[in-house]
């Protein structure tokens, strides 16, 4: 509102939100950490695939992980990937069914996520002050590293992908 796009920015809600994305004049829609919270995403994609204006979606979307299994293992700490209203965790299986189910088509993706973090704040927050040092100390050189090869292998906690729906040239 500060910013002037008061009459620009619609609050949708997840009952609403189908709808809307039947009807939008938009070529792209972009739902950043949304899919994963509407009650059903598969008709949410469906929605946009059969609205002739819309050609894409870009999506930032929680992946089954390290970071999911680091959660599994320590279940009295706060889950961030299988936790927030999550509807859904997804994996390649999952995403090859929509692509096939919907039609689209992934024309780009971006694999990243938290995972080697997760599970340096789990450690540091399951021993003392020294411990959680001691690991920070240890580790920090090397976080990069060890997040850049779980991401390289499409093993992270987070996609970020766009898709073209099949239906469009």
């Amino acid at each position: 509102h500060q910013m002037g796009l008061a009459d620009r920015v619609e609050i949708v809600t997840h009952e609403t939100s189908e709808q809307l994305l039947r009807e939008t004049d938009a070529q792209v829609v972009t739902m950043m950490c949304v899919l994963p919270h509407l009650p059903h995403p598969t008709e949410s994609l469906r929605a946009m695939a059969e609205n002739p204006m819309t050609h894409y979606t870009f999506q930032k979307l929680p992946m089954w992980s390290l970071a999911t299994l680091i959660e599994a293992a320590t279940p009295h700490r706060r889950a961030r990937v299988l936790g927030q209203d999550h509807t859904n965790v997804f994996t390649h299986k999952s995403l090859t069914w929509l692509e096939h189910s919907i039609p689209m088509e992934r024309v780009g993706e971006w694999w990243f996520g938290q995972d080697i973090l997760d599970l340096l704040r789990r450690a540091m927050l399951a021993g003392t002050h020294e411990f959680a040092e001691l690991v920070r100390s240890e580790l920090a050189l090397s976080l990069n590293n060890l997040q850049g090869a779980i991401d390289r292998e499409r093993l992270s906690s987070e996609l970020h992908a766009v898709w073209r729906f099949s239906t469009r040239q």
